[in-house]
């Protein structure tokens, strides 16, 4: 709005440092600035803001500079361009869009279902911007869009709930409006108000709180003896080994297998994270095994040795955590019957058995 040299100037760094935090956010950090351009650019001004969009694009390329030019000489712009290439089927975007499904909640929560009424409040009136930059934060990179899409969701969330406290409170001449009472003072003086917004506070942190230990959801770690196991790995076997993570989740919450490579430092031959840079035809196989091996978890050793086979993987060592996975709600045990039938087959012996997991090696390997 205002033009200013300093703020293109931070534009451009904290727009760098966004993407350097990680790709996705550039994608999202682009889609939002054009939109803001867009919906608040008057045409005697057009240029002008053009031009300083591009300024700010161009010291934000500085920031990343370092990190970029490492990648590119290392590797060529392969790796960039083949990241670019794994961003799901809009199709699932559009599905996320019909369905609602703007967060990672695994439920609809409060300050979702108010940033819902705050994006057909916003289109009923014709205010098109929040809207506009929802839909394209979601369809343009559906991956991360559930993430991103909190930020326009949010910004439709306070308008909403400030307009219902304030019209719940007699006004003389009327009811109050968003500019006649401001939240702050209106809080101070109004009791009701106040309580109704304690309300809504207790209600979205209890949401929150059920999200946190709710197996389905993504708010999980690693526990120590999760990372003793994979310390193991590391001291105990060869470099070249390669391993099979199998915990029964969607890779994108399959906190296990994203750890290991980084923790066990061995190759783990199904995790998804990673393979974006390899192309898109290596990041859909490695999602197929992903998928394969994790549907592995609820049966027996049989369905393991078909993916091996399938695979041609054979020779890898299978890790099969121990322990709750997923929360406090989650059962003690992911994979059961696998690991039962393991310990019984005589194509496998144990090599760990402790605190965090058990470790599977073919035998003759």
């Amino acid at each position: 709005r205002t033009g200013r040299p300093f703020c293109v100037l931070t534009t451009g760094v904290l727009g760098g440092l966004a993407a350097l935090s990680h790709p996705q956010a550039a994608v999202f950090l682009a889609v939002s600035l054009v939109t803001v351009l867009t919906f608040h650019n008057r045409r005697e001004e057009a240029l002008g803001n053009i031009a300083r969009l591009a300024l700010a694009g161009l010291v934000g390329l500085l920031v990343m500079a370092p990190w970029l030019v490492s990648i590119v000489v290392t590797h060529g712009l392969g790796p960039v361009v083949s990241a670019g290439q794994t961003a799901v089927d809009p199709g699932i975007g559009l599905g996320q869009l019909l369905g609602l499904a703007f967060t990672d909640s695994p439920e609809l929560d409060l300050l979702t279902a108010l940033g819902v009424l705050g994006i057909i409040v916003r289109i009923a009136r014709r205010q098109w911007m929040i809207p506009v930059w929802l839909g394209l934060t979601i369809l343009i990179d559906p991956r991360a869009g559930a993430t991103y899409a909190t930020v326009p969701l949010g910004l439709s969330v306070v308008p909403v709930l400030g307009e219902l406290l304030q019209r719940m409170i007699p006004k003389q001449g009327g009811l109050a409006t968003l500019n006649s009472d401001p939240l702050p003072g209106m809080l101070r003086t109004h009791r009701a108000a106040s309580i109704v917004l304690v309300l809504v506070l207790f209600v979205t942190l209890r949401t929150a709180s059920r999200a946190a230990v709710d197996p389905a959801g993504p708010l999980h770690g690693l526990s120590l003896d999760h990372v003793a196991a994979m310390g193991w790995v590391q001291s105990n076997s060869p470099e070249n080994a390669t391993f099979a993570v199998v915990a029964g989740r969607d890779w994108g919450s399959d906190y296990v297998s994203e750890w290991f490579p980084v923790l066990a430092n061995r190759t783990s031959v199904a995790t998804v994270q990673g393979s974006e840079w390899r192309g898109i035809d290596a990041f859909v196989q490695r999602l197929t095994i992903h998928r394969q091996l994790q549907d592995c978890a609820v049966q027996t050793v049989t369905c393991l040795r078909s993916w091996v086979s399938i695979w041609g993987l054979e020779g890898t060592s299978i890790f099969i955590p121990q322990g709750q996975l997923f929360g406090p709600s989650s059962s003690s045990d992911c994979c059961p019957a696998l690991r039962e039938t393991m310990l019984a087959s005589t194509a496998y012996r144990v090599v760990y058995d402790g605190p965090g997991a058990t470790i599977f090696t073919p035998v003759g390997h």
